[in-house]
């Protein structure tokens, strides 16, 4: 699905996602799909850490994207 949304399609819509974003977004699917499929897992802190920051870093850009493809769904 992110990626079927990173796709434009020309005369409809621009892509939903930045490249950057989009990078962004697999990264943390995959540890979602670690931590979701690992139930006796120790963590490594340190990439604990650098997930999390990721994720926070993501945030602006995220709601950047989705602002940006509404204004272009409304005319904007």
């Amino acid at each position: 699905l992110l990626d079927r949304t990173a796709v434009e399609v020309p005369g409809k819509r621009r892509a939903l996602w930045r490249r950057a974003s989009l990078e962004d977004l697999h990264e943390l699917r995959k540890f979602r799909h670690f931590f979701r499929t690992r139930y006796a897992v120790r963590f490594d802190r340190d990439k604990l850490c650098s997930v999390a920051e990721r994720a926070l870093r993501l945030i602006p850009l995220v709601e950047a994207d989705v602002a940006d493809f509404i204004g272009q769904l409304s005319g904007r």
